[in-house]
């Protein structure tokens, strides 16, 4: 299975239930969506890029 990782510095796991209204929050869900979505559409990981970071 393949598996795509991304280290937010300074998070802990889960962080994004915990403070859902930061901004590094809501660009770590649309990223995890956009990975399921590619995933599940697509049959791969790693075209959910979208400029997480940029």
């Amino acid at each position: 299975m393949p598996v795509e990782t991304k280290d937010v510095p300074g998070a802990w796991h889960f962080f994004e239930a915990y403070a859902p209204h930061t901004e590094v929050a809501r660009r770590t869900t649309v990223h995890w969506l956009a990975a399921l979505r590619a995933a599940l559409t697509s049959g791969g990981i790693g075209q959910a890029e979208m400029g997480m970071w940029s």
